[in-house]
Order: C-alpha cells, then structure tokens, then sequence
C-alpha cells in the first residue's frame, strides 16, 4: 500500500502502523459501501456497512486473497471465518489457493479488528 493511501472517510493515513484498512469485498458488495478504487479503515468501513444497512458482513463477502489473509492467525479471514460454517470456510480457502497473487508484507497496515461496537451490537 503506497504511503499517500488514507481513508476516505476519515482521511487518516495508511502509514500509521496502527490503522488497519477495511477489508477486502467482492465488487458487487464493496459498491454497495465505497467507490470502486476508494480505501476505508475497519473503523469507517464498519460505520459505513451499518449506515448502508449492509451488515452483517460475512466470510461470503470476502474476496479470497492474501489482503484478507496478512496477520493470520488474526486475519480478515480468521475474524470471519469464526462465525462462518465448515463448509464456507473450506470453499473459501479453496478459491483463495488459486488466487492469492504476490505476498504482502505483514507490517505495512495494522491488524484487523471488528471494532467491539460491532462485536457486540451485530
């Protein structure tokens, strides 16, 4: 992630090790919250998807790449994958082997967190 990268929403800077960007959504459901090319943080993306009546998000709307797998075992995929069925999990990480792309380096954003205002309410 290029270091002139924030949220749109909230115009914090990705460089700011802390920041975790949103995750990543298929198109279809990501249109739904943001612009195509358009990042967000957890924090705005989550405040988004609940303005836009687009939660909860689930596994289903993950894309399988290694954006959603950097952290593991406190990935995008591993937060969603807790409250995801076996089946989902395995089709999931079955279509995410065939397209992971290059490896990100694990110390450009920081870790995924559902901020506990979600974790509690939805």
């Amino acid at each position: 992630m290029p270091e002139t990268y924030q949220c749109a929403e909230c115009q914090r800077p990705f460089r700011d090790k802390q920041l975790a960007p949103a995750p990543m959504l298929h198109d279809d459901r990501w249109a739904k919250l943001a612009e195509k090319n358009e990042w967000l943080c957890a924090e705005c993306f989550f405040e988004r998807a609940d303005r836009a009546h687009c939660l909860p998000v689930t596994l289903a709307d993950l894309m399988p790449c290694n954006f959603n797998r950097v952290h593991e075992p406190h990935s995008w995929y591993d937060l969603f994958a807790k409250s995801a069925e076996p089946s989902a999990r395995e089709a999931w990480l079955a279509e995410a082997s065939f397209s992971l792309g290059p490896d990100i380096p694990e110390d450009i954003y920081g870790k995924p967190e559902i901020p506990q205002k979600w974790k509690l309410a939805h």
